[in-house]
């Protein structure tokens, strides 16, 4: 079998040497290197292929296939990574491609390079819950990996502009902002709750909270005045 195996790869071979650019050739190829665990064989035809085909969405599927093999093959981590990244950047709609590079990007803690792939899934996202999801999963990189408060405070106003009752977002800004003391705009955040919870004891609350900030960290006595005479109405 191993002979049979060699000879048919031996023609193939010398077929490719006339055409050197024949993706059936090459395919064939690659299969009887995958079917023998060939993988470093695999490897250099894949990159064949790549070099070969023109249209991204022929050439991305190659691209996953090869950094999927460089990944969990061969274990060359390192060597996937620019593979999914030129696949994303053909097609950034790539599913498989994308989470395959912010897979790698975790394990390999480029965090940076994650945040900003979560920056260009938000811009193309049209579904508001998964919108909302990533907006979350980027704050948090931004604070905990990056120390970039600033820059997560901007991604939790951008999911509560989506999604104002969503309460895991709504806790992590209020308490970035409480860090920071930015009183201004933790009164806005409590105001903006305001306009839509109907709970009477959230309400009394939140307007203590609103006087109390107002009056104590930013001497703002008439916002103070009218949050306290709105808790007596």
């Amino acid at each position: 079998k191993l002979g049979q195996i060699d000879r048919a790869l031996l023609s193939l071979l010398q077929a490719l040497e006339h055409a050197p650019e024949d993706l059936a050739i090459l395919k064939e190829i690659e299969l009887l290197y995958e079917q023998n665990d060939r993988y470093d064989e695999v490897v250099k035809v894949l990159r064949r292929e790549a070099e070969v085909t023109v249209e991204p969405r022929d050439r991305v599927p190659i691209l996953h296939k090869l950094g999927t093999i460089l990944e969990d093959k061969l274990q060359l981590v390192e060597d996937a990574v620019p593979v999914f990244e030129e696949a994303v950047g053909l097609m950034p709609n790539y599913v498989p491609a994308k989470q395959a590079l912010g897979r790698l990007y975790e394990k390999t803690g480029r965090w940076s390079s994650l945040a900003d792939l979560f920056e260009m899934e938000i811009r193309l996202e049209e579904d508001p819950t998964s919108r909302v999801g990533r907006l979350l999963k980027l704050a948090e990189i931004r604070e905990t990996k990056l120390s970039q408060e600033t820059e997560a405070i901007v991604a939790l106003k951008e999911l509560l502009a989506t999604n104002p009752d969503y309460q895991p977002g709504r806790k992590s800004l209020e308490r970035l902002l409480l860090k920071r003391e930015q009183w201004a705009d933790l009164i806005e955040l409590y105001d903006q709750e305001l306009s839509f919870t109907e709970d009477r004891d959230q309400q009394i609350f939140l307007l203590n909270r609103i006087g109390l900030y107002a009056e104590e960290k930013l001497n703002a006595l008439d916002v103070a005045a009218h949050a306290f005479e709105r808790v007596l109405e």
